[in-house]
């Protein structure tokens, strides 16, 4: 574990209300309740929290184990699941001698056969392949063990809604970053009031702004090295 040498304070729902009541002048409800805010400030947060995911999606990324059934070829994801970024699997984890293949995606419509085809003679790649349908995710081919924790998958999280005073939010470099949502949400709740429409203007023109400059500073968040071309196909590629 990386040890921090650098305290910084979380950013919780009470420090971005106290933020927000800044911007309106109101230190206490007075026009705006705290349970407003707290819905503004959500659905600004949110509002940032896709932003990021459009420059740095990674950041979200988290990792999760369910086990395999006889004959079963489908599972379900995880509650909080928003994107798949790799998906594993090992269709004989008892052995010590097998490891985990990456599975790769595949549209439906590729399967050329029924989709629960168990034939082991059929193979569409050299890897294992999975598909999404809703909220479930399949495998082709079918597992026919009992595997403890045999799926391994990556993906982008769901990113919740702070309910609670001290919940905090969750973007890189908060302290720098949190004002674009307190500056948004001030302005919502400006014009919600029907208060100081220019100043209103003025903050989510702000936070716009700010929003743009947090996407152009985290496309260069993986600062080592130069950028290159990645292979996904697993062939040898002749890029001349």
């Amino acid at each position: 574990m990386f040890r921090a040498f650098l305290i910084k304070m979380a950013k919780t729902l009470a420090i971005l209300r106290t933020d927000v009541r800044h911007y309106l002048d109101e230190s206490t409800e007075a026009d705006w309740k705290d349970s407003d805010l707290n819905r503004i400030i959500n659905k600004h947060y949110q509002r940032v929290v896709t932003a990021v995911m459009e420059t740095f999606e990674n950041y979200y990324i988290t990792e999760a184990t369910t086990d395999t059934d006889e004959n079963v070829q489908e599972y379900d994801l995880p509650s909080d699941f928003f994107k798949v970024r790799r998906v594993e699997i090992n269709y004989d984890v008892d052995n010590e001698d097998s490891s985990f293949s990456r599975a790769l995606p595949i549209d439906l419509d590729q399967v050329r056969t029924n989709l629960d085809n168990s034939n082991t003679g059929i193979s569409i790649l050299r890897n294992p392949v999975y598909y999404l349908q809703g909220n479930i995710i399949g495998f082709r081919p079918i597992p026919t063990e009992v595997g403890d924790e045999a799926i391994k998958i990556w993906y982008i999280k769901q990113v919740s809604d702070m309910d609670e005073e001290t919940d905090t939010i969750d973007i890189p470099y908060p302290d720098r970053y949190f004002g674009i949502i307190t500056k948004a949400a001030a302005a919502e709740a400006l014009r919600k009031g029907q208060q100081e429409p220019v100043e209103a203007k003025r903050l989510e023109d702000e936070s716009q702004a700010d929003i743009d400059r947090m996407k152009k500073e985290l496309e260069d968040r993986v600062a080592e090295e130069s950028k290159s071309v990645i292979d996904v196909t697993g062939e040898d590629l002749d890029f001349t």
